[in-house]
């Protein structure tokens, strides 16, 4: 009997050790998946467009509907300023300094500059035709305009702020992204079912490379690599290598895909499907999809935060920009969740529960054989 209870205290004592692996467990591991939507800041109007700061503090969203761009304060989640822009904003970017937004405005032929500073518009612009996607030179010089209707590029002098280069011959130009040496950029044509790329040393089109039908996105990788561009109709992404422009890959994904962004590592592709209501996330290194993410609603713009911590998607027909965390992140910030709390609470009363009626029996069967000596 003696032994018995020496062994119900024995185990008393290793639930004890079980439970203290498993509260340390609770507190230092991750609890929340990857690519879960976190945050859904509602902003109205019909957002289409969204750029992030160099210093993730701030969301840029620009508004097709009424013509203005919220500014976005992300450690609060909260709009902080509204600001006028030109007739149907198709696009917004941030330039490296973050000191200045730069806003294309389709129907009204133009881009507006807006100071970060004091979130209020410095500069108009006029470019071409129904400007669509605009992107800004590594080094901040120059911002090029994709003009769809003028089948053209526009290409911006920031000191100046004015048009120093009209680049012609595209078809229905829409996306744009630049190659992070600033060499080339990288141009969309809907009507052609192509991609021109452009020598920004020369500014002329030195390659046309053949993708699906529609494209529209496109993005880059950090390393210059690949271009990851979206074929609206085929439901697809073609990836293209930049040393051949040659199309490697073509990657199927959901149903209707508008826009694509890569994350500062390199490592993956996240791609809207507006009419799947989805966002599909490739992995770069193996060009295969790897996750969905569902959402409620129909996606349209999509850019990651510079710290890659987050993917930020504006849903026109709700009015939101849903916040998408990209890798496990502990729960409630590093502390445990109210469940998690309340598994300990139950294990550490039956452990204590069990380890005192051990000793309580291990005591009074000790008592007895005593009296009995």
């Amino acid at each position: 009997m003696q032994q018995s209870g020496i062994k119900k205290l024995r185990v008393g004592y290793i639930l004890l050790v079980i439970f203290f692996f498993c509260a340390f467990a609770l507190l230092t591991h991750p609890t929340q998946a990857a690519n879960t939507v976190s945050t859904t800041i509602t902003v109205g109007n019909e957002p289409d467009s969204v750029a992030i700061a160099p210093n993730s503090l701030h969301a840029y969203v620009g508004h097709y509907v009424n013509g203005s761009m919220s500014v976005i304060d992300l450690s609060t989640s909260s709009i902080t300023a509204e600001v006028p822009l030109g007739s149907h904003p198709g696009d917004v970017t941030v330039t490296p300094n973050g000191l200045y937004v730069y806003a294309t405005n389709s129907g009204s032929n133009s881009v507006s500059v807006i100071s970060t500073t004091s979130n209020s518009l410095i500069a108009t612009i006029p470019v071409g035709s129904y400007p669509v996607g605009v992107a800004i030179t590594p080094d901040g010089k120059y911002v090029y305009i994709a003009n769809e209707v003028s089948n053209s590029v526009s290409v911006i002098n920031t000191a100046t702020n004015s048009v120093t280069t009209t680049i012609l011959g595209l078809s229905d130009a829409w996306g744009v992204a630049i190659a992070h040496n600033g060499a080339y950029v990288y141009v969309t044509d809907a009507g052609s079912r192509s991609v021109s790329v452009i020598n920004t040393a020369s500014n002329t089109v030195t390659a046309t490379i053949t993708v699906g039908t529609e494209p529209f996105g496109v993005a880059i990788t950090p390393n210059g690599k690949n271009v990851y561009v979206v074929n609206n109709i085929n439901d697809s992404v073609s990836v293209i290598n930049t040393t051949t422009n040659t199309v490697t890959a073509t990657i199927i994904v959901g149903r209707g895909p508008g826009n694509v962004a890569v994350t500062p590592d390199g490592k993956y592709a996240y791609v809207t499907n507006e009419f799947s209501q989805s966002l599909s996330v490739i992995d770069t290194a193996t060009n295969e999809v790897t996750a969905t993410v569902n959402l409620k609603g129909n996606p349209d713009a999509i850019t990651v935060a510079p710290n890659g911590s987050h993917v930020y998607v504006t849903i026109g027909n709700s009015g939101t920009v849903v916040v998408i965390d990209t890798a496990t992140e502990p729960a409630t910030n590093g502390l445990i969740s109210a469940l998690d709390l309340a598994i300990l609470v139950i294990v550490i009363v039956v452990v204590v529960f069990l380890i005192v009626i051990a000793l309580y029996r291990n005591s009074k069967r000790r008592t007895i054989l005593s009296q009995a000596t």
